[in-house]
This record gives C-alpha cells, structure tokens and sequence, in this order.
C-alpha cells in the first residue's frame, strides 16, 4: 500500500525540561511492592518458552509460546517438529484446565495470543513447516507467519499462512473493532507469495490487516534502506494504528527522519486505512532496541517502553546507568515526547513489556542482570531474573520487585489483572531456589513460569485494640502493623471477651457477647448434667454454661442408675445372672458386650469344649478359638506344619495327616556355595548347613561355579546359564562433555580391545555407527537444539569375534543455537557483512589447527560446510561464495580447534 498522506509530529522538549523532568523521576521514595500471590512451573523435557500470556472473561489465563517437549512432566501432547505452538489455559487459581499443541514438521514459534470477542482465542507466530501435522498449507518462503485462530475450548477453527520467498517473521497480533485483526511484524520478501509490495531493504515493517474469517484485506509494507523491526501495534481511539518497533536507515524510502545512531525506537501512526499519518524516530547516539511494547494511553498519547544503550546524546536525556537499561518514552497524541525515563542498573536490563495500569501509572515488565545499583533495589538472584517495575502517571518509580531462581528467569508479558494484581508470564531455568518453589521439569531447558502478584494493596489490615483477634472496621493500614490483623467484625473492640463466636450463654448479663445482634442467645454454651456416682454418664437437670464445671458433670444425661458406677450405658450386662441391667437398654443380663472364651489345656492357644460368656477375660488358660483337634497336644493345632515326615499325624487339623502343610524343601549343597543340586527334603525346620534351598547348582562339586558366579575364561560355564565362556560387558561410565549446538565429545569407562558406537535423533532417524578404539569419540554435526540417543558394545575379542549387548540408552539435547556475545577469535573477520555475491572470512592461528566452518539458518539447520580441514600456522583467508542462497539473515559458525565462535552473516 503507497502512504497517500505523511506528518510529521513536533519535538517540543527542551533540554532543560527533560533535566528537570529527569531529577522528579528519580526523587520520590519508593513503596514495598506485592508479594507473589501464586506461581506455576510447567514444562515438559524440553525446551518451553512462554511469550505472551492474558487474563481470560472466566477470571483464569491464557498463555501462548513455543515447546520442543515430547510427553513428560505438564505436556500431555507430543512434539510434531521441531518446535511447535504450544496454548495452555489455567483458571483463576493457576491450575491447568486445558492445552493444545499445534505445529507441523518443523518449526513453529507462538509469540502473541488473545482472547477473542467469541470466548476464543486468535494465535499470532511465525512458521518453518511446509503441509504436515495441523498445518494445511504450504510454506510460502523461508519463514511465514501463521495465524490460527481457536474457539473456547481450544480447538481449530481456521488458519492463515501469509507471507513472501524470503523471511517474514510476525510479532503481535490484535483482534480490531470491526471484528477482524492486525498483524505486525517485519520481512525480507519482496513481490512474491501474499505479499503486494517491493522490498524496501534489509528488514521492512509489514503490517496485514485481516477480516473476520482471517482473509487478507489490506497491506503496507514500510522501511527505509536498512534494517526495520515491528515488534508491536495495537488500534487506536480513532480506528487508526500504532505501530512501534527499531530501525537502521536514515532517511530513505519511507523513513522521512535521519538516524540517530545505531537503532533506534521508530513510532509510525496509521490511520483505519494503513496509510502513514506521521512517524517519530527516537534515539542516542547508540543502540536503542524497541523490544518492549507500545500502547494508547487514556489522555490519546502513547507509551513506549524498550531498551536503551545510548548515554545523555540525540534524544535522550539520561546518562546510561550501565550496559543495556529500560527506557520509558510518553508521546504526546501527536508523536512529540512529553517525559522520559532511563531505569536500570550497573549491568544489563532488558524491557519487553509494558502497561498503563487502572491508576493511570505504568506497570513494567522484562529481565535484569543487575544486582543493587543505579536504581536496582533488590539484589540478583541467579544468571537472570524478572524485574517488575512500578511507575506513576509521570513515570516516578513507585515500587520495584525481582523475582527468580538461581539460574536464567527470563520475563517477557506482564498484564494488570482485574483484582488490581498482576500477572506474569516467562521463561525459567531455576530449580527450587530464591523465588522459585517448583522443580525444573525440563532438567536443564526452560519451562513456562507464571508468576501472580497481590494488588498494591492486596491485604487490609484492622486495629485489634483488645487483642482478641478481631479488628475495628473503621481503623485499617494497608500494611500489617502491630496490633492489626485481617478480621474486622468485632462489635465492642475494647472488650476481649466480646468478639465474633463467642459464647453468649443465657446468664443474664444483658451483652451480646458473640456480636450476632443477640442478648443472652445461648449461643456457644454446652449443657451439663450432674454424675452423682463419677461414671461419666449424668442424669437430671441440664445447666447451660459457657465452661465446663469440672467433674461431678457429664455432658450425657442417660445413666438409669446415678448411685451406682458400675451400671451405665455401653456396660457389659453378661449373662451372669445379677438380676441388673447393667448397661440401661432396658434388658437384664442380656449379654451385651460379653465375649466367648474356651478352655485350652495344652496352651498351644487354640482351645475347645464349652464356651463361657465373661465379661472380663479369664487369663491363661483359655482361648478365643475353639478349632484344636488335640487340646492335649501342644504341637497340633490350625496352622501347624504337617511335614510329610510319615508321623501319621494330622498336625494342623485340616483333616488330612502328612500333607506337607507348611513344609520347606532343602536341597543338598556338597560344595558350600549355597545352591544345591540334588533329590529334595520336606521339612518343617531348617536342616541347617549343608543345606539350599535353591536346586540350580549345575556341578556341586566346584564352589566357583553357581549361578552367580562371574564367566571366566576357562572352558566351563561358571555361572550355570548353559555357555562357556561368554563374559564380554558393555561400557560403564557413560558421559558427554564439550557439548554444543552441533558437536559432542562421548566418553566411556571399561578396557576392551576396541568399541562400537552409535547414536540418532531420539525420536527418529537411523542409527550412524562409529567403531573407535579408544575410550572417547568426538562427532560433528549435530543439530542445535535437538534431542538425541547413544549407545556403546564392547569388542572383547576379534578372532573368535566376542562383541557385548549394546549398554543402555543414554540421551542428551545438543545446545541451542546462540549468536556469540563475545569475540572468542579476535582475528576473526568476515566481511563485507552485508553481501551480495561473495564474503571473505579470515583469521589468524598460532599454531596448526583443525578447523571446520559452516553455515546455518536461524532455526540452527545446518546449510553448507565451507571448511573442514587441517590448515597450517599463519594467516588464512577463506572465499565463500553466495551460490543459490535467499536474501536475508544466517549463522556463521567457525570452530578452530577447541574455540567456537558464532556470527551472523547478511544476504542481500
């Protein structure tokens, strides 16, 4: 779409302002923040990262990122590529209630979800997967975006692949007044596929506006000669669009505005058409990404919150506090700055996401690596944490809270909730540590972690005057002082025995004690009855008393006979003939609670003859069982061992004499190694030594050769499976080390004469089989990111060929691919970057080194291997040629002998 119309807004701040503006934002003193109310890690074995996340119409949540997990821990769906959609909705609480994994074959990155105005939800990320899995049409180029949109309860309405030949990678996604929705994001493609218009350069801004049914209505690709990047948009009052991200280009196709220096923020406002209305580029002399978020305020202006790396230049009116810092920028509705704020610590801190909150400040959301300087309050916790910032409506921090775990928390969504708390939504790699109270299901690859804070005031507390434990409503501190606590019924709070549940029995002191609006209710109070004979059963008139009287008073009033304690109800009333009902059931010795005892006079406890009824038990000499068939015969009674011993005998009076009852057979063990090998013995007792009673001894003649004896070789089978001389183990001692993104060093313990190695993609794939000898082997060629399986056998002998089972499986996951933060070659040079037809990649070494150069695209997929070779000491200069690959952005990696270093590499 051709921009039928362009403005441009005013720059109204002076410096002297902004200076003084600048010292307000540092001069009030902060509040406490909330206190985590709940947290969720969830997560399967691999790697799970969470961008967006939302509070749904029920009051619960949705959360939209991306997942490489199979089915473990939370993941109740299997992995279809290599990373795929992955949308969980948790209720109000944080429990899970569904989820949906959705991808094809390859990889698929959700980085925006909402709720739509149906109660479903419209998904916003970008694909690699050509027709496969839930996918239903074709790759346009090397990357698309994808639309999916869902219906409440997560199931697959439609969806949209949009994009060119080259690179299109989506943003943000928002459903639009009118019922369709916006897309931002950022391409590489020129004329091709969905899209309409040229290619700017480097990366443009690419804005599709869909209808309803996710059909294309409009589009405006937008950018200068450079690199553009769209990271957020969202409608505005007037029906027209906001759009936010980081440029490159200094004035040139559609950039009317010269660069500062480096990146910096570039605001374009659209009107209902997608037509450029007018635009603002915002920066220092140095790099200021945009990879936070941009919103309408309530006054029509906007607020746009990133990162900034510039000092006091252009723009900026803050000294850079120390590496990367949020930076907070408030536009007027015209695009003209009105404050700014530079927040941030002595290292690095990175700002995704912020908010306008319901009091009219600004809630913040990203991660920090600072520990307590600049304006950090709080000290670091692990590699990285979340750091949520609070500010005024003038862009004053009001409070501040880092929350994370010892290892990398990273924050990327943060929302208001409608309880004036907050929820927050990541990525985590902390185990049970700082803030995190859950494990890590993923062992060493992230998991989704949502954290939900209290409201700024999330507790009221109440004075507690007589210290009864319930407040006076009308005095409250949103702060639990001393002497406040969290009830405030108390009807009379300079009376401790008046409160809430108190006893208010009917004692006539013209009180209501228990706060109900009641005078002498009775509540609370127990009836108590006098126990004239001390049997804790009472009879005659009730007293209701608010304590108990102490003895002499039961609580029950049935006893038929308050002078006599043995007569009472439950008392044993046997059939012994007193002439008494003992236990007041209207029945005189009726039996109850009596038991059935019989003599047993060989004292084997098993007893016979007539039965007495006793309401105590008679001692020894009796038995509760009367089933002996000798009671004069201690050594025969039920259960006895009836050993086929030809006593004749029915020992344990089953009716049958020598049935063998109980018995044990033993087996004669002549060698002593405690296995046996002969004719069995039935016998109630152990024999003793000598004896087994195992019987699979193959020669009980040799004490080295039983079953579990080790196989020697010495012609004989000495562990008894049937083979001689069969002892060749796999390896022990199974470990990776050196691992990268594309090679690992395998290492094993146990001495053979060589080894076979082999190892595949976990989850498919044919195995690639390696024969070292030694007790280590360094393989190539891996793909980042990527779940994998090895395995090793022993070769014991060659000739006769004597080969071990393979060992167990083993797994690991090589690393995900990372640009280099740091030169680890410094002679390292590739240039020109970027190029058209050819690149030049030199370097210098010491000493003579392997070295292997290879090229990847942005998913970690292996392209071209430029160099794989031995090269001598001295300076070196490698010619790549472009070939057949697409314009856009790839991953150099070089690796000279034991140093990797990672780059990237511009096509154009």
């Amino acid at each position: 779409m051709k921009n039928s119309k362009t403005n441009y807004p005013q720059r109204t701040t002076t410096m002297f302002l902004a200076i003084l503006l600048s010292f307000s934002l540092t001069a009030t003193a902060q509040i406490t923040a909330p206190e985590i109310q709940w947290q969720n890690t969830i997560g399967g074995s691999g790697f799970d990262y969470l961008y967006s996340i939302q509070q749904t119409s029920d009051g619960g949540y949705i959360l939209g990122g991306s997942s490489s997990s199979y089915i473990s821990g939370d993941k109740s769906e299997a992995s279809l590529g290599g990373s795929d959609y992955w949308v969980v909705k948790l209720d109000a609480t944080g429990a899970i209630q569904w989820q949906n994994v959705i991808g094809g074959s390859g990889s698929d990155d959700l980085v925006s979800i909402q709720q739509t105005s149906d109660g479903g939800y419209i998904l916003g990320g970008y694909s690699y997967s050509d027709i496969s899995g839930d996918k239903t049409e074709a790759s346009l180029g090397s990357l698309d975006y994808w639309v999916v949109k869902l219906d409440a309860t997560g199931a697959i309405q439609w969806q949209n692949t949009i994009g060119g030949s080259n690179y299109d990678q989506l943003s943000s996604i928002q459903q639009t007044s009118d019922g369709g929705y916006i897309l931002s994001g950022y391409s590489s493609s020129g004329i091709s596929g969905d899209k309409t218009e040229a290619y700017q350069g480097g990366f443009d801004y690419w804005v599709v506006k869909l209808d309803a049914t996710g059909a294309i209505q409009w589009q405006n690709t937008i950018g200068g000669s450079d690199y553009d990047v769209l990271y957020s948009i969202q409608q505005t009052s007037d029906g027209g669009y906001i759009l936010g991200g980081y440029s490159d280009s200094g004035i040139s196709g559609d950039k009317t505005e010269a660069s500062k220096g480096g990146e910096d923020y570039w605001v374009v406002k659209l009107d209902a058409a997608g037509a450029i209305q007018w635009q603002n580029t915002i920066g220092g002399f140095y790099n200021d990404y945009f990879l936070g978020s941009i919103q309408q305020t309530s006054d029509g202006g906007y607020i746009l919150g990133g990162d900034s790396e510039s000092g006091n230049s252009g723009d900026k009116t803050e000294a850079s506090k120390g590496g990367a810092d949020y930076w907070v920028v408030k536009l007027d509705a015209a695009g003209a700055i009105q404050w700014q704020n530079t927040i941030g610590g002595s290292s690095h801190d990175r700002l995704y996401s912020i908010q306008q909150t319901s009091d009219g400040g600004y809630i913040l959301g990203g991660w920090s690596q600072s520990g307590i300087s600049g304006d950090k309050t709080e000290a670091l916790l692990g590699g990285n944490d979340y750091w949520v910032v609070k500010l005024n409506g003038n862009g004053v921090i009001k409070w501040q809270n880092t929350i994370g775990g010892s290892s990398i928390d990273d924050l990327y969504s943060i929302q208001q909730t409608s309880d004036g708390g907050y929820i927050l939504g990541g990525r985590s790699e902390s185990g049970i540590s700082g803030d995190k109270t859950e494990v890590l299901q993923g062992g060493i690859a992230y998991d989704y972690w949502v954290v939900k804070l209290y409201s700024e005031c999330y507790q009221v507390f109440y004075a507690d005057a007589d210290g009864d434990g319930y407040g006076n409503a009308a005095v409250s501190n949103c702060s639990k002082l001393p002497g406040y606590v969290t009830n405030s019924t108390d009807c009379n709070d300079a009376n401790a025995a008046i409160y809430p549940s108190a006893c208010d029995a009917g004692n006539a002191n013209g009180i209501d004690d228990n706060c109900d609006g009641l005078i002498d209710d009775g509540f609370g109070a127990i009836n108590y009855y006098v126990d004239g004979d001390g049997d804790g059963y009472g009879t005659g008139i009730e007293l209701s008393l608010c304590e108990n009287p102490g003895s002499d008073y039961s609580l029950n009033n049935s006893d038929c006979d308050d002078a006599n304690a043995s007569v009472y109800p439950g008392a044993c009333d046997a059939g012994n003939d007193n002439g008494i009902d003992d236990n007041c059931d209207g029945f005189i010795d009726d039996g109850f609670g009596a038991i059935n005892y019989y003599v047993d006079a060989d004292g084997d406890g098993y007893g016979t003859g007539i039965e007495l009824s006793l309401c105590e038990n008679p001692g020894s000499g009796y038995s509760l069982n009367n089933s002996d068939c000798d009671d004069a015969n201690a050594s025969i009674y039920p259960g006895a061992c009836d050993a086929g011993n030809g006593n004749g005998i029915d020992d344990n009076c089953d009716g049958i004499a020598d049935d063998g009852f109980s018995a044990t057979n033993y087996y004669v063990d002549a060698d002593g190694d405690g296995y046996g090998a002969s004719s069995e013995l039935s016998l109630c007792e152990n024999p003793g030594s000598g004896y087994s009673l195992n019987n699979t001894d193959c020669d009980d003649t040799n004490s080295e050769v039983n079953p579990i004896a080790s196989e020697i070789f010495n012609g004989l089978d000495d562990n008894c499976d049937g083979i001689i001389d069969i002892a060749c183990n796999p390896p022990t001692e199974l470990i990776v080390k050196n691992l990268t993104a594309t090679s690992v060093k395998f290492k094993w313990g146990y001495s053979a004469t060589s080894y076979k190695l082999r190892y595949k993609v976990a989850t498919l794939g044919t195995w690639t089989l390696l024969g070292p000898n030694g007790q280590t082997k360094t393989v190539e060629g891996l793909l980042a990111n990527t779940n994998y399986v090895w395995q090793v056998k022993s070769v014991c002998n060659v000739d006769p060929k004597i080969i071990s089972e393979w060992s167990a499986k083993q797994f690991f996951t090589s690393a995900p691919f990372k640009v280099s933060t740091e030169t680890e070659i410094p002679s390292l040079e590739v240039y020109p970057n970027p190029f058209s037809n050819s690149a030049t990649i030199s370097f210098s070494l010491p000493e003579a080194t392997h070295a292997y150069i290879e090229l990847f695209d942005l998913a970690g997929r292996k392209l071209q291997t430029i160099v794989d070779k031995d090269l001598s000491s001295g300076n070196h200069e490698v010619i790549f040629q472009r070939g057949q690959l697409s314009s856009g952005l790839y991953l150099l990696q070089v690796k000279l002998g034991d140093i990797l270093e990672v780059r990237k590499l511009v096509v154009e």
